[in-house]
């Protein structure tokens, strides 16, 4: 489920994603901020997983397997991130 996100969305697959999409996040930009520290507060981290599915909602149909896939993992990470704040 998580394949779609796992890079940057490439130009060629989908060439007016980057003027539709202002602020685009994917996985593999996410474990670089990770190696970097960026992230300093939880909220800080959920809010660019956040924007990875909703960015891909925005794009894409609600018909489409991005949609669906950008679904079914936001309620995993919800799941677990409910688990991780209720056991700190």
């Amino acid at each position: 489920m998580a394949w779609p996100f796992l890079e940057p969305v490439d130009a060629h697959d989908a060439p007016d994603y980057y003027r539709v999409i202002k602020e685009p996040m994917d996985f593999s930009t996410m474990e670089t901020r990770l190696q970097k520290r960026h992230y300093h507060k939880l909220t800080e981290f959920v809010a660019d997983v956040t924007k990875i599915f909703d960015n891909c909602r925005y794009y894409n149909p609600n018909d489409t397997p991005f949609f669906q896939c950008a679904e079914v993992l936001e309620a995993f990470f919800v799941q677990k991130l409910k688990g991780f704040k209720a056991s700190r």
